[in-house]
């Protein structure tokens, strides 16, 4: 199969039998990728690169990921979600993030 160019070299996302995913599969990905992206922006828990993501992050977006995709969970230490996260997180940074068209969530924690 040859791969779009646009998402760059995933051949390690496989289904179950280890053929790549098609590409309305990695669209779908990608798109849950950048919503996700976007909920840890307006929870104030985006990282400046996917390298230093918080603990808290990281489980947020690899268990959601997981569960909508199980592509993601046939390896040792969510390796696969997170080169993947690696891959997508600078666009969506330059693209969305950097538009300035998101809004962050204020909260006060309260203290009795």
């Amino acid at each position: 199969m040859v791969r779009n160019k646009e998402y760059g070299k995933l051949d390690f996302i496989t289904d179950e039998d280890g053929d790549e995913v098609d590409e309305d599969r990695m669209k779908a990905m990608s798109a849950k990728a950048r919503e996700l992206f976007t909920t840890l922006y307006r929870y104030r828990q985006d990282p400046q690169s996917w390298g230093l993501r918080g603990a808290e992050a990281s489980q947020f977006f690899s268990n959601t990921m997981r569960v909508e995709f199980p592509e993601f969970r046939w390896c040792e230490n969510d390796w696969k979600v997170h080169s993947f996260a690696t891959g997508r997180y600078p666009d969506w940074v330059r693209d969305v993030r950097n538009g300035g068209n998101l809004t962050r969530i204020f909260f006060r924690l309260i203290f009795c």
